[in-house]
């Protein structure tokens, strides 16, 4: 994962390699399970149901993000260089602006990874706007349940790792 973060500050990932990343983290979340829980639903923060797992493309496109504001702050750099050379400046830059235009510049006395997350939960609550995302199954057929209160004991619960899973299927 660490090479595929390194990779995505500078090119974003194709979407084949996002679709083998998924599966693959899917494989070992459930490690073979009949029942499984869709990605979209594990994506969610542990307040709504979800485990907060990382969303790749969302993170993906943040490390981007991060990268080329940075690189628009700096002149001369090789990747300035790299952009004008393959002439991608116009579609960086379109998608650079159009995305910048819903988070502010970094703060003075806020550190490059609080940063990192204040981007990275905006493009993903953009993305998840974006897909229309529906209430989950469960709370459609049990709706007088109170799952907040569900969700924190299931997740605050000192209880071994396997166990949370279990009880989460």
């Amino acid at each position: 994962m660490a090479r595929a973060w390194y990779m995505s500050q500078t090119y974003p990932p194709p979407d084949a390699c996002v679709r083998q990343l998924n599966t693959t983290i899917s494989w070992f979340v459930w490690k073979g399970d009949i029942f499984r829980v869709p990605l979209s639903t594990l994506y969610r923060p542990k307040e709504e149901g979800g485990w907060d797992l990382t969303n790749l493309p969302v993170k993906s496109h943040a490390l981007l993000l991060y990268r080329m504001r940075q690189q628009v702050m700096k002149q001369g750099t090789i990747m300035s260089a790299w952009m004008r050379t393959w002439d991608l400046n116009v579609r960086i830059s379109v998608a650079f602006a159009m995305d910048s235009a819903y988070v502010d510049e970094q703060g003075l006395m806020e550190s490059r990874l609080a940063y990192e997350r204040r981007l990275y939960n905006t493009l993903y609550h953009i993305s998840r706007d974006g897909t229309g995302i529906q209430d989950m199954r469960i709370t459609k057929i049990w709706p007088n349940t109170d799952w907040n209160t569900v969700w924190k004991n299931i997740h605050c619960t000192p209880v071994p790792g396997r166990t949370k899973a279990a009880w989460y299927k």
